[in-house]
C-alpha cells in the first residue's frame, strides 16, 4: 500500500495506524517458543541503561552511523533547516535539535550513514507480518510480542494488533515496565495471553532517579493484571499456551543487585500466583553506541558488565 492510500484509508477511519521501530522475525528471547517481536515507539519511561533508546521518543527520528559517512557533504546540501555541516576539519556534524525529520538528508546519503528511526505501519500491515511465521509458532508454542519502548504507550494500536493476532490463533503477549495508565491494560489484557513484566527497581526514590517513572503505579498495575489472569484463570491463552506474567529484572552493577531488591521480587512472585517465573536481564552495553547515533546523552558509561559469576550469583539470590 502506497503512503497515499495509506493516509486515505486512515482519515475515512478504515484502519489504524501507529509507529513502529523494529520487526524482528525468530526471535527466542521475548517469551515462549519461536516469536516474532514488534518494537513499537514511544516510551513513558527514561531508563539510564536502556539498550532500545531509539523506542523512548515517541515521533520517527533522525540516526546517525557516523563510521559509515565519508564526509561528502550531499546531506548539507539538502537539508533544509541546517541540521547537517561539515566543521573546519571536513567532518559532518549533526545538530538533531535543528533536525525538522523531513528524511531529505536520508534519500540523499549514499552510504547508509543516516536512517530514519521509526515506520508508521497500520495494524494490518503488523498482522499480515507476524502470520507469515505461522508454522512456527505452532510448532514451538511461540507467537507474537510486543515491545519497545513502552508498547502500552500505544495502547490503542497494540490491542488492534492483538486482536487480530489472537483471531488468527497466535499467541500474544506484550513487554511493559507497567508505568501506563490502568486504561492501557484494560484494552489489552483481554487479548494477552502473557505479559513480560520489566520489573526494574524496588524504591519509589531509584525508579524516580534512574527511570524517572513511578513505583506506586507499576505496582498498582502488576497487582491489577495477576489479579485479571487469576480470576480468568483458563479461559483463554488455549491447551498448552503459557498464559500470567513473566517477570523480567534487569540488573545493573551499582544501582539494584542488591539483597533487599531480589528480596522484593521474590516477594511479588509469592504473593501473585499469576507470575509464573522470574529472570535475571543482566547489564549489557549493546545499546550504548544507539544513543550516540541519536543525539542522546549515555548516563551509564563507567558502569562495568558483569562477568559470568556475578550473573550465577544474582540468579542464585533470586531463587532462594
Amino acid at each position: 500500500m502506497n503512503e497515499h492510500d495509506r493516509k486515505s484509508r486512515e482519515e475515512a477511519g478504515d484502519e489504524m495506524t501507529g509507529v513502529v521501530t523494529d520487526l524482528l522475525r525468530c526471535s527466542l528471547y521475548d517469551g515462549p517458543g519461536v516469536r516474532t517481536t514488534v518494537f513499537l515507539k514511544g516510551c513513558t519511561l527514561m531508563c539510564a541503561w536502556c539498550h532500545n533508546p531509539e523506542g523512548i521518543r515517541p515521533g520517527i527520528q533522525l540516526r546517525y552511523f557516523k563510521e559509515k559517512c565519508t564526509g561528502c557533504g550531499r546531506c548539507a546540501a539538502v537539508c533544509p533547516s541546517g541540521a547537517h555541516f561539515l566543521d573546519g576539519n571536513g567532518t559532518h556534524r549533526v545538530d538533531f535539535a535543528a533536525c525538522a525529520v523531513c528524511g531529505r538528508c536520508v534519500r540523499a546519503c549514499l552510504t547508509g550513514a543516516l536512517v530514519l528511526a521509526g515506520t508508521r505501519m497500520t495494524a494490518e500491515e503488523v498482522i499480515g507480518q507476524v502470520k507469515k511465521d505461522l508454522p512456527y509458532y505452532r510448532r514451538t508454542g511461540g507467537g507474537v510480542t510486543l515491545s519497545g519502548g513502552e508498547p502500552l504507550a500505544q495502547s490503542e494500536f497494540a490491542a488492534r494488533i492483538l486482536q487480530g493476532c489472537r483471531a488468527a490463533g497466535i499467541h500474544t503477549a506484550v513487554e511493559t515496565a507497567g508505568n501506563v495508565p490502568w486504561e492501557a491494560f484494560e484494552r489489552t489484557l483481554p487479548v494477552t495471553d502473557l505479559y513480560l513484566f520489566d520489573y526494574k527497581l524496588s524504591s519509589a526514590d531509584a525508579m524516580k532517579r534512574y527511570t524517572c517513572g513511578s513505583q506506586e503505579r507499576i505496582l498498582k498495575n502488576l497487582a491489577g493484571a495477576a489479579k485479571y489472569y487469576e480470576r480468568e484463570a483458563g479461559s483463554h491463552g488455549g491447551k498448552g499456551k503459557e498464559r500470567g506474567i513473566w517477570l523480567r529484572c534487569p540488573v545493573i552493577p551499582g544501582i539494584n543487585d542488591t539483597k533487599e531488591h531480589f528480596a522484593a521480587i521474590r516477594a511479588l512472585k509469592a504473593r501473585y500466583p499469576a507470575i509464573r517465573k522470574a529472570e535475571i536481564m543482566p547489564y549489557h552495553e549493546m545499546g550504548k553506541n544507539k544513543w550516540e547515533q541519536l543525539g542522546m546523552e549515555y548516563r551509564l558509561g563507567e558502569t562495568a558488565v558483569p562477568d559470568p559469576e556475578t550473573v550465577k550469583e544474582w540468579t542464585r539470590q533470586l531463587s532462594e
